[in-house]
């Protein structure tokens, strides 16, 4: 279950990385999968690029993980971008599923038909691999060209369910991360 939780927050890296996946204002389910110990530390893309996208990963509660990008120009600059991120299982598949949050790890709001703010989430998915070492991780993005739109997380559970194990459920490229053990 760790080494589970573990490759999640790789996961989450690699989507902070990617182009955009695919999108949707549901989630799979509630956080319902503990974040791992061994998910906390620094995480970089597999490259050999000395400027390579750092992701630090913490604890915002027991079942969600904050995740910062830090992002160095050539010049040196560096650019910061703020997410949560947390973990749902179907069968054995682990899902990741991030969303952008305020600098200050609050989550971004609208207001809605009836002047109310309410939560502005868009959660990014990913499917979740990783090595039998778990040092390093794979994520690949549900694919943007997925059309379908959900009103409902069991809609959205029901669907990866029935095609979490075919290809085109997924972009072709997907990237890999290892821990930098800081």
């Amino acid at each position: 279950m760790k080494k589970t939780i573990y490759s999640f927050a790789l996961l989450f890296m690699a989507i902070l990385f990617m182009g955009c996946p695919y999108q949707t204002k549901v989630a799979i389910e509630e956080p319902s999968v503990k974040v791992p110990s061994e998910m906390i530390n620094t995480w970089e893309k597999e490259s050999s690029d000395k400027n390579a996208d750092q992701f630090v990963i913490t604890k915002d509660s027991e079942y969600i993980m904050r995740i910062l990008k830090k992002s160095t120009s050539s010049s040196g600059d560096v650019t910061k971008y703020y997410y949560k991120g947390f973990i749902s299982k179907i069968d054995k598949t682990e899902f990741l599923q991030i969303y952008e949050v305020e600098n200050d790890w609050k989550d971004k709001t609208s207001t809605d038909d009836q002047g109310k703010s309410v939560a502005d989430k868009e959660y990014y998915l990913y499917k979740f691999t990783h090595g039998s070492a778990y040092i390093k991780a794979t994520l690949h993005p549900v694919s943007s060209n997925v059309t379908e739109e959900f009103k409902t997380s069991a809609e959205l559970r029901s669907f990866l369910d029935k095609y979490k194990d075919l290809s085109f459920l997924y972009d072709k490229d997907s990237e890999k991360y290892v821990r930098t053990d800081d």
